[in-house]
């Protein structure tokens, strides 16, 4: 260990944790964050005399003492482990990583114990972040239209208000992004925050400060709970999901010129787009301080090439969060169709790991303890190849995190994600369409969700459904099961992706395939039909798809064109690395790999189409 990094923190403050940190001098803080920057030799003094200041003690020697947790937290399993009084600070964690995790948690625990304190009375808590809406709305064009008061009910509101999709807000939101007119939110509009697309068509969503913070409380809430449930970086090695520049993709008119900065008002058009633009300041320093960066010439062409070579470089590589799983599974069939060409960037035991049939993952990467990705609806099956192969790694699911604000958060105790509750207002549709508040849900029932923000969007449509699967505390916890929007119709069959995904997925376990509609010849005409797209070819092909015809068939209007001949028979192609190509295919489309949601159906004819024309040409 480098003697500069010889010193250790003792845990108990001499004032409470948020006040110091908060609350230091201006001066301080900036010689805080200079100390981060400037690297192994600087920053252990700097960081000294700032703690110092703000009222925690250094010490050399071995002060540091945790919680009682056993030095990983998690289990050979990757399972949270029980807590343990034989933690010794002897593991020897350097200065930066200490006092850095240290300061993270501090930042972090005022949002965590807010949102814990809000669990215990969902429909107060709700009833909070609906009156700030609800003000805000009533200084706006759309709310004066709406006759809405700083004191109107919410009895009164959805009556007012109704429930409305993007294409209902997309106007006022070019009015007020090329204006200073407060149409949506009297906030100030910073940017605007485009969707993935792999869903549908590409929106683009109004930022503010205030949902910014929620975001960055999200994080917060998040990193808090696993730092008190024993996870204890020793390298806090980070690696967030990057992705290259993309195609540049065609934006409205209000996205030209930001009125305040002249810059891009088109947030994603950045060399590299990962998840640390949600933290607010200081957080954002502090974490920049761990995440691994490859190197900035990054290209469509020799994106997974260099990737690969940066995340095999780390070592100490501890924690990995993604958004998709096929992101990660993508990447490691990479490494191993080309690991003899990458094993020579390694040294000797690492480089035999590499080598090793099959690649033995724990000693390529010996510190990675937490993996955090998708795990629900359509992404459920990768997410567990991924816990197969590093069953030594705590794989956790995301929660439900939207472009348009987030939703839930999964933490430790509740086995399963949490709705912010107090970040953004819910409101919850059933099938017959009677909408339910928080207080009001059924285990086992599905909903849609209907969301309210801080930036204006309010009783909008996500689209997405959930299911209600337990309890924490008095708040009901919630799994993503699909996307209501998006349909396949041809000829009437209505396919709904849920139900696709639902049909197909105990057919073909592995999750890795893709239903698509296409234009079908025989000798004599063109026809409508569906092509199966699986990842490897099959000597029961033949089976396989008479099983999936049948699955289909299930759907009364699916049958029903079957029956009339308005659709041709299922049609099987067996595509060698299908998650390579369909993350290719979106990239060509100006798409960043790390944004692209798992989907098991293209409802667009056109960008089906697009996507055979694309197999079978490569471009």
């Amino acid at each position: 260990m480098p003697s500069s990094y010889d010193y250790v923190v003792s845990v108990e403050p001499a004032s409470p944790e948020l006040a110091t940190l908060r609350h230091s001098s201006a001066s301080g803080w900036s010689s805080f964050c200079s100390g981060i920057r400037a690297g192994s030799t600087e920053a252990p003094r700097t960081v000294t005399r700032w703690f110092s200041t703000a009222g925690f003690s250094l010490a050399k020697g071995n002060h540091f003492q945790p919680s009682n947790c056993s030095a990983n937290g998690y289990d050979e399993n990757g399972n949270v482990q029980p807590t343990r009084s034989s933690y010794s600070a002897a593991t020897c964690i350097p200065l930066m990583v200490r006092v850095l995790t240290l300061a993270i948690k501090a930042l972090c625990r005022v949002p965590y114990i807010r949102f814990e304190n809000s669990l215990d009375f969902p429909s107060d808590s709700q009833q909070r972040v609906l009156r700030k809406l609800i003000v805000d709305l009533a200084g706006t064009e759309y709310g004066k239209e709406h006759g809405i008061k700083g004191n109107t009910s919410y009895k009164d509101l959805v009556t007012r208000i109704p429930i409305r999709d993007y294409e209902d807000f997309e106007q006022s939101i070019d009015l007020q992004s090329k204006s200073n007119r407060k149409i949506l939110t009297r906030k100030k509009i910073l940017h605007l925050e485009p969707t993935s697309g792999s869903s549908g068509a590409q929106k683009y969503i109004p930022y503010t400060d205030s949902l910014i913070s929620s975001f960055s409380n999200m994080f917060s809430i998040w990193a808090f709970d696993h730092l008190s449930h024993g996870f204890h970086p020793e390298t806090a090695r980070i690696f967030i999901s990057l992705s290259p520049p993309s195609k540049q993709p065609e934006i409205p008119s209000f996205a030209g010129k930001s009125p305040a900065s002249g810059q891009s008002a088109v947030r994603g058009q950045m060399e590299l787009a990962n998840e640390e633009f949600y933290l607010r300041e200081p957080l954002r320093t502090l974490m920049g301080r761990f995440l691994i960066m490859p190197p900035v010439s990054l290209t469509s062409s020799n994106f997974h090439r260099e990737l690969a070579k940066a995340l095999l470089l780390e070592d100490k590589l501890e924690v990995v969060s993604i958004w998709s799983p096929s992101y990660l599974l993508v990447l490691l069939s990479y490494i191993e169709l080309n690991r003899k060409e990458l094993s020579l960037l390694l040294p000797t035991d690492r480089r035999a790991a590499l080598m090793h049939d099959p690649i033995d993952w724990k000693s390529v990467w010996p510190f990675l303890r937490l993996i955090s990705c998708w795990d629900q609806a359509l992404a459920g099956p990768l997410s567990a190849q991924i816990k197969a192969i590093f069953p030594h790694v705590f794989v956790q699911g995301k929660g439900l995190l939207a472009t348009e604000a987030p939703i839930t958060v999964p933490m430790i105790d509740a086995h399963g994600c949490v709705p912010l509750i107090n970040e953004v207002f819910l409101e919850f549709e059933t099938e017959s369409g009677d909408i339910k508040l928080i207080d009001e849900l059924t285990i086992g029932n599905r909903y849609q969700v209907i969301v309210s923000q801080a930036s204006g969007l309010i009783r909008y449509r996500l689209n997405d459904i959930v299911q209600v699967t337990g309890f924490y505390k008095n708040t009901p916890t919630l799994d993503f099961v699909g996307r209501s929007n998006n349909v396949c119709d041809l000829v009437g069959e209505k396919l709904q992706e849920l139900f696709v995904s639902a049909a197909l997925t105990p057919l073909i376990p592995s999750g890795r395939f893709l239903l698509l509609p296409s234009q079908q010849r025989s000798e004599r005409n063109t026809f409508s039909a569906y092509t199966l797209l699986t990842d490897t070819a099959n000597d029961t092909s033949d089976r396989l798809v008479a099983n999936v015809e049948e699955a289909l068939r299930k759907s009364h209007h699916y049958n029903q064109a079957r029956m009339l001949n308005q659709l041709g028979p299922l049609r099987h192609l067996a595509v060698t690395e299908l998650s390579m190509k369909v993350q290719q295919f979106y990239q060509s489309e100006g798409m960043r790999p790390g944004d692209l949601k798992d989907v098991s159906l293209i409802g667009d004819v056109s960008k089906a189409a697009r996507f055979l024309e694309f197999l079978a040409t490569g471009v």
